[in-house]
C-alpha cells in the first residue's frame, strides 16, 4: 500500500496512461486503491 505514495506525479501519468484514463487525478482522488495496486504490480514485475 505505501507503494503508492512512494510514486511520483510522472508515475501517476505513466500508470493513468496504461490504463488510458483521460482524467487520472480525478479517477485516483475517486478510487485510489483500484488502479495503483494492478499496476504497481505491472510495473514491478
Amino acid at each position: 500500500m505505501d507503494e503508492r505514495v512512494h510514486l511520483s506525479p510522472a508515475g501517476r501519468r505513466d500508470l493513468a496512461a496504461s490504463f488510458a484514463h483521460p482524467r487520472p487525478a480525478a479517477l485516483n482522488a475517486t478510487r485510489p486503491a483500484a488502479p495503483r495496486p494492478a499496476a504497481v504490480v505491472s510495473r514491478a514485475r
